[in-house]
């Protein structure tokens, strides 16, 4: 990626997921030295740090699937070594071990100085662009995701409250379209299972109209899912 202002070359190398779990800097292969070449010619390298960077005593994981991805602190050096100066806190993996290991990157990459984005100690931090400053000018970096769970974003802060850790998240829904057939099979499916009750209770107690809509002939809430009738 070449970006040109007022005559001058800025270049990045934009790279993938970073997952340290070993020394970088002791291999020697050709191809390998001359990719890490690109990386240190460019004024920039960018990569998603698809981890947490803690100590063992750093963070707890969290009661979910998958793998925890995790990455020594000491690891950052090989990183910085290979050309990477800026990354994406922004991802599915970012808050494997919860607040503490959110906390503890930003602690880390921010001692290895590192340019990072998409997470901090609350909404604003996460959402906030970071700069790199270069010699032929500067970046800046807004980073989000939209593969996440609910409990890995970031909370709002306000004077009342500090807000809460964790990352900058595109707040997506999916809504599925369905013959208006359909909408009433699913109706009559949770009133004959019971769901039904379930949702005029979280209606009555918890939840405003706007958080969860009550049904209708075009749209129905099932499982947590919102299906509405196709206009064809």
């Amino acid at each position: 990626m070449i970006y040109d202002s007022e005559k001058r070359n800025l270049t990045m190398a934009l790279g993938g997921d970073f997952m340290l779990t070993r020394r970088l800097s002791v291999y020697k292969e050709k191809n390998f030295l001359a990719l890490a070449k690109l990386f240190r010619d460019a004024d920039a390298g960018f990569a998603n740090l698809e981890c947490c960077v803690r100590n063992l005593d750093e963070g707890t994981p969290g009661i979910t699937h998958g793998t925890y991805t995790s990455t020594p602190p000491k690891f950052l050096e090989d990183m910085k070594w290979f050309g990477i100066n800026l990354v994406s806190c922004a991802n599915n993996h970012a808050f494997d071990y919860g607040e503490g290991g959110c906390m503890a990157t930003i602690k880390h990459l921010d001692e290895a100085g590192i340019i990072h984005a998409g997470s901090g100690a609350n909404l604003a931090e996460a959402q906030a662009p970071t700069y790199l400053d270069t010699p032929a000018g500067r970046i800046g970096l807004v980073a989000m995701t939209a593969k996440y769970r609910d409990w890995n974003r970031a909370g709002e802060q306000s004077r009342i409250m500090t807000g809460r850790p964790g990352i900058n998240t595109i707040r997506n829904k999916t809504t599925y379209r369905v013959p208006r057939d359909e909408i009433k099979r699913l109706q009559a499916l949770g009133s004959s299972l019971g769901f039904d009750m379930e949702l005029k209770r979280q209606r009555a107690h918890f939840f405003s109209e706007k958080e969860l809509p009550s049904d209708s002939a075009d749209e129905v809430s099932f499982l947590g899912t919102k299906f509405v009738a196709s206009k064809d």
